[in-house]
This record gives C-alpha cells, structure tokens and sequence, in this order.
C-alpha cells in the first residue's frame, strides 16, 4: 500500500479508520469491549461470545478477568497474588494490597472473627503500612514492619477481643483501646525515610498507607458484637455488600485498559442523557420522559405557572407555607392567629354546582371564585381574551370547579400571630410558632399536644431532628433550645452572643445551620457543639433554606437578594475519632456559589422566604414585595434572569413552597390574605404528549439556547418571562 499523497503517516491514517461516529471520537476496539460486557450484563452471553469471536477482540484479559472473580469471591490471597501481574507499578501493588486486606479485616469484624481480623491486623497490615513485606527484613523498613506488628501484639489479643464482644465497657474496653494504642505506636517507629515515603502517598481518599488510618482500622475493635445489623455495619463502613465498591478502588489503580468499570456503557449513556438534562433550564419531569431515541427536550409547559386555586380561608396576612414531606398536605400560617392545614389532591376535586345540593367541601373553606375580589381571582386573567358577561371564559369556569387543594384542620388558640411551621420528618406532628409560645400539633385529629414557652422573647424558628421526638427552637431571645417534643420537657439550651433569624437541621440531624443578627450563618455539629461560620454577609440575612442532601444552602438578605453556597460535607457527620482527614467545618467556602438578585437589590421591609424546589430541586424560588413569585434555575445565578416571574398576588408574596412529591406544583403566600396553587400545564396534559410538543412548537423563543461560547449550564442561556395569573401560552411575554 502507497503512502497517503497528504503526507500523513499510515499509523495516523488507520487510526482515524478505526474510530467511529460523526466526528470519530470512538475507538472501535474499546466499543466493542463495552458492547460485549453489556450483552453479559443483559444475560446474553453466547451473543457476547460470538461477537468476540467474529470481532477478534477480547472483552479484557484472563488474568484481569481472574482478578475481578477473586475480589468479588472474597477470595483474598488470589487476588494479592495476580497484582503484579496486572501493573509492574510497586506503589500501586502495595496500595492495592493494603485495599484487600483492609476489606478482609472489615468483613473479620462483620463476622465477628476476632481472631483473623487481629492476624490480618498485626501480621499483614501493619507491616504493608511500615513499607515492609512483612515483619522482618534487615532493612529499615523491615525493622519498622516489624515494629508495627509488635505493636498490635503487645496490645493483647484477649483484650481487644473482649472489647469487641463486651461492647466497649470496663476492662474489655481497656483491651481494645490498648489495642489501638498499640498500632498507632508500632506504626509510629517507622523510620525518616519511611515516614516521608507515607507521607509522599497522597490524601486519605487515595488510601494512604499510614499510621492513621491503621489508628482508625484498630479502633473498629470497639464495634459492639450486640445489636441491628444494620447499625453494626454503618459503625464498620465495610463488609461483604462492600466488594463492589472495593473493585471499583481497584480499578481507579490499574491501567485503564485491563478492566473495564462495572456497567461501563450504562454509565457513559446516562451521562449524555445528564448532559442533555443540564442543558435545559426547564427540565422539570419525571425521569420516564427520557428516551434514547431522540434528543431531551422540555420546555415551560413543565414549569408551574398556572393558578389553578387560591385558597382564602385566612383573614389577615398569611406569612408562612409549608408542604408536608410526602407532598400530600400542605400547612399555611397567618397573621390571623390561625395554621390550616390542607389535603393535597394529585387530581383535581370536582365540585357540585347544580342548584338544590351542597359543595363536596365545607363552605367556609374556600370562597367561591365568583365572589372573590377582582384583584386576587383567577378570573381576571391577563392575555386572555375578553367574553361578554353572559358567557363566562371557558378556562376559568373550568378552574372554577376544580380544588386540588381541601382543608383539613384549622389549628386555633394562638393569642398573638402564627409566624413560622415545621412538619416532622414523618409529617405526623407540626409546630406552629407564635411569640414566645411553640405548640405541638397531632396532624390527624388537629388537637394541640404540647405548648411550649421556653423562651423569653419571640421565637423566630424551629426545626425536628429525625428521630421524630426531638426539636430545636430558635429566638430573638439568644437562646437556641433542644426540646423533647413528645415529653414535653426541655433537654438542653445553648446560648449564643447573636439572635437566631431562622435555622434548619440536616436529614441526618448531624448538624444544626443558624442565621444570625450578626450577618453570618452559623454551623454547629450536635455532637460534640462545634461551631463554625460562613463569611459575614453583605446585609441582614432573614431567612435560609437547606437543599434535601444538606450540600446546599440558600440565603435570603434583605438586600431583594439570595445567595447560594456549596456546604460540600460540612453539613455531614464527623468523628474525629474515627473520620480522617481535616474536620470539614475548618473548610468552608469562602464566597457564595451563585446569587440571584432582584428588584434592582433594593432594601426590603419583609422576611422573604425561599427554597429549593422541582426536580432534584434544581430550581430556587422566593417571593418578593412587589406580588411576584421567582423562579431560578439554580445554576443559572451570576446576574443572569429569573426563568419566571408570575404574577397574581396584589401584595408581598412572603413565602412560597415547591410540593416535594409533584414538582409540577408550587404554592405562594402573600399579605393578600390568600395562598395561591400553581400548577405547570404539562401536569394538566398528563405530563406530556402530543399536547406537550405541541406546546414546545408553538413556543420555539423559550427554548434554551447555548450561550456564545458554547457553553449550556442550566439557566444560564434561557429566557425571562412575566407569567400573569391564568397562564397559558397567550398569557407569557418573552423579554429577550
């Protein structure tokens, strides 16, 4: 064969050949593997090995192969013997073999062998940790091998063995942490040379062969034997269900090309469906939509911007709403003295009208839209066009008998205004929060339980801790109060030199995040009450909100602006016993992630609450003085527009609530004395369809568009709009 007439080598020429796709960035060889470790995970094996056969590419080599069934067959000498076989990196092997034979220790203490878990302990570990063989050798690495393994021997075995079946008290307790004691001393008599070839191994992450984490290895030895199982392992952090992940740690050490990852294909196919998610602001469905046969599309439709209801039951300012975590009741508090809670209803209730019988709902609960002022009616619709008096507009007679929402309780008593609520994490008890006063309320009958008044000025907030018993209550008073919401008793009290505006506790109640007078936010871990701040902010803080995994926080500033900041694991669990690496409170952000402004970032004069909301919660929303619902994209910040801006309200929105469960609906609170529900036209279509495209055609300007340099982003590319009460598409005004 003639060399290429363009100069190009013929290695160059057949390597573009041999690559697919539009723009050739496939590798053929490496497709095929993917290909046929994909039709094995589907249970077609004999279709995997034909198209090796005809294909004359292996799926990955036998010793690779060999390696793989011997991790996950737990069978641990095989697989530290084929190690150098499969890299010629002496590191790594050691690296690699400290992973398997901490694993085989784990899964000891699972069992319960205390006997092999020592062995492996002091015999195998500890020497691979000093960078030794094993525990002799004439070198210094050697000497210090064997200094780590007398170290754990002289700890006792019956010692740490009797802790481990004892639970950790008395004398079996002494045992265990000798034993501890023991590996961190052993370790400890490497030489300089040693210490600074552990030190050269990198962060904990990479599994760092040291001194600490043999500490923290030796210290499971106080896991109790007694009790769930469950618990038992989170305590341990390994075990049999832990060999995946195992092979996984492994893999990230290998070259790349000897073991493809576990449900390789799987993942890079749901990455281009991720990315194509990212580059919609308006994603908000349920993940079935996806398909593989054309390109994720979504447009407003699937955002709420419809009212659908506006619930008036209150007589004053309603200055909280909160939906329950299941999404099937919803809870408003007002200045009228009273909390309602409401059933949500996934499909709207049709009510009577037919002259002669009565409404399927209490008359009292809601006012009949035909009597509703004009200002706060879903009938005044703006875009929509006008009907003579005698035939009433065919979509607001259709709302009209519609309620998604039906009240339930109304929770009385209150002398002063209900300004703040707080459902359980099992939304079978909610607080409502009056001045100094807190009440304790059955969700089922609506009867109070307890009423608390632990502090001695205005309480501003309050949030459960998981167990579903125990509350923490902040106030202007300085005080933050644990309580015991089922006893009714006050188990502890923390004073702080700020007041408390407002404060949420993570799902796993590990750490307690305030707002405070003095412009920062405040984290504290509950336990051991660390306490550690976020820079001070530009202006008053009035309100937060945490994201559901406690990564994100959102801060509201009287300034008409909220912040975003990464927590990253901070807000998480930490023993400092037991967790290596820096405690994450020390490493806190230093500048806020994003931030959205509005209504030029002029002062306001009212608590705007905001929150996370829609799917993945993706979405940041707050109210605003000028009777205006907002809502972000939450990567969308850095001075780009809000998605939308819906107006209805005649006055300050204070609070608005996304439903945890149906992200296709939100509700808004305001001084107008009602609550409205909003509802995305995609919910009304039945989630999509030919309804749904249709819709997307007929609005190709709010599509997303790449931004100039290419980049999508979330909202950073998408299209403001004022959305007026009635939605629809004749109702939405792109701005640009």
């Amino acid at each position: 064969m003639s060399a290429p007439s363009d100069g190009t080598s013929m290695d160059a020429q057949l390597s573009v050949q041999d690559r697919l796709g539009p723009r050739k960035l496939i590798n053929r060889t490496e497709y095929v593997r993917l290909l046929e470790q994909a039709l094995h995970r589907l249970g077609y094996p004999d279709v995997a090995n034909l198209l090796e056969q005809q294909a004359g590419v292996q799926m990955q080599p036998p010793a690779a192969s060999r390696f793989q069934a011997a991790v996950l067959g737990g069978r641990w000498e095989e697989a530290a013997a084929l190690l150098p076989g499969l890299t010629p990196a002496a590191e790594v092997v050691r690296e690699a073999r400290f992973l398997i034979l901490q694993q085989k220790y784990l899964e000891a203490l699972e069992a319960q062998d205390l006997t092999t878990a020592l062995t492996v302990l002091r015999c195998e570990m500890a020497a691979l940790a000093a960078g030794g063989g094993g525990g002799g050798g004439g070198s210094e690495n050697g000497a210090a091998g064997g200094g780590a393994a007398n170290g754990v021997a002289a700890a006792g075995e019956p010692g740490a063995a009797a802790a481990a079946a004892g639970g950790g008290e008395g004398p079996a307790a002494a045992g265990a942490a000798a034993a501890v004691n023991g590996v961190a001393a052993g370790a400890a008599g490497a030489g300089p040379q040693q210490q600074q070839q552990q030190a050269a191994l990198g962060a904990v992450g990479q599994a760092v062969v040291h001194e600490q984490q043999l500490h923290h290895l030796a210290a499971l030895l106080l896991c109790p034997a007694s009790g769930d199982a469950a618990a038992r392992a989170a305590w341990l952090g390994g075990g049999r269900a832990h060999r995946p992940h195992l092979l996984s740690l492994l893999q990230a050490r290998l070259p790349p090309h000897l073991m493809i990852p576990e449900g390789r294909l799987e993942v890079l196919v749901e990455q281009a469906l991720e990315a194509q998610i990212q580059r919609c602001p308006y994603h908000n469905a349920p993940e079935g939509r996806l398909s593989l046969l054309a390109d994720f599309r979504a447009g407003v439709e699937c955002l709420p911007t419809t009212t659908v209801q506006v619930l008036e039951q209150h007589s004053d300012e309603v200055w909280h709403i909160a939906f329950s975590h299941d999404g099937s009741m919803l809870a408003t508090a007002s200045k009228d003295r009273t909390a309602v809670l409401w059933a949500v209803r996934p499909s709207p209730l049709p009510t009577t009208t037919t002259p002669g019988t009565t409404t399927t709902t209490p008359s009292s609960a809601l006012t009949s839209a035909a009597s509703a002022p004009a200002s706060s009616s879903p009938q005044t619709a703006t875009g929509l066009p006008n009907q003579p008096n005698n035939q009433p507009n065919q979509l607001n007679n259709q709302q009209q008998q519609q309620q998604y929402l039906t009240p339930l309780h109304v929770l009385g008593g209150h002398s002063q205004p209900v300004a703040f609520l707080s459902w359980s994490p099992d939304d079978r008890r909610i607080i409502t929060c009056s001045e100094e006063m807190l009440r304790v309320w059955d969700v089922a009958t609506g009867q109070m339980l307890h009423c608390f008044s632990h502090h001695r000025e205005s309480v501003t907030c309050c949030a459960w801790l998981p167990d579903c018993r125990r509350l923490v209550s902040g106030g202007a008073d300085r005080a933050v109060c644990l309580v015991d919401g089922v006893a009714g008793r006050e188990l502890q009290r923390w004073k702080r030199p700020y007041r408390v505006q407002d404060l949420a506790v993570t799902r796993d109640g590990a750490v307690l995040v305030m707002a405070s007078s003095d412009r920062r936010v405040h984290l504290m871990r509950l336990a051991d009450t660390r306490e550690a701040a976020l820079p001070p902010e530009p202006a008053p803080i009035t309100s937060l909100a945490l994201s559901p995994d406690g990564r994100l926080l959102l801060v509201a500033l009287q300034t008409c602006t909220v912040r975003l900041w990464a927590l990253g694991g901070a807000a998480g669990p930490h023993s400092p016993a037991l967790d290596l690496g820096p405690d994450p409170l020390e490493q806190l952000p230093a500048a806020p992630a994003a931030e959205y402004s509005f209504n030029e970032g002029r002062p306001s004069r009212f608590v705007l609450r905001c929150g996370f909301g829609g799917s993945g919660g993706a979405f940041v929303v707050h109210g605003s003085d000028e009777g205006l619902v907002y809502v972000w994209h939450r990567d969308g910040g850095g001075g780009g527009e809000p998605l939308l801006r819906l107006a209805g309200h005649s006055a300050t929105v204070n609070a608005v609530a996304w439903n945890p469960a149906n992200p296709y609906m939100l509700a808004s609170a305001s001084d107008d004395k009602t609550v409205r529900v909003w509802l995305a036209a995609a919910a009304q279509q039945g989630g999509g369809g030919p309804a749904a495209a249709a819709a997307r055609k007929a609005l190709p300007l709010l599509q997303f568009a790449p931004t100039a340099n290419g980049g999508g982003g979330g909202g950073g590319g998408a299209v403001g709009m004022d959305v007026a009460v009635g939605g629809g598409a004749a109702a939405m005004a792109a701005e640009g």
